[in-house]
């Protein structure tokens, strides 16, 4: 069974909680944020990668010139439960 994997990511670790209500963006460094997107796909073979909040278009066009890089994305996957990030 082909099952669809979707995520929705801003340029911010920070959660809703946070970034709600502030006065100033934060977005994470573009190749971090990149490199995780890239992880994804290659782990857990999302085909659609993109963000929300604080996402610019620098963002997308990292992943378009990594993505076949050969690098090894995965072994910098870390992975948060909604409780451990609050």
């Amino acid at each position: 069974m082909d099952i669809q994997k979707i995520l929705k990511a801003n340029a911010s670790s920070l959660d809703h909680l946070q970034l709600d209500g502030s006065v100033t963006l934060h977005a994470d460094d573009i190749s971090d944020w990149g490199n995780l997107m890239i992880a994804l796909n290659k782990k857990y073979s999302v085909k659609i990668l993109g963000g929300c909040c604080g996402t610019s278009v620098e963002h997308l066009k990292y992943i378009v010139r990594n993505i076949n890089s050969g690098k090894d994305f995965t072994t910098r996957w870390t992975y948060k439960t909604k409780k451990e990030s609050l």
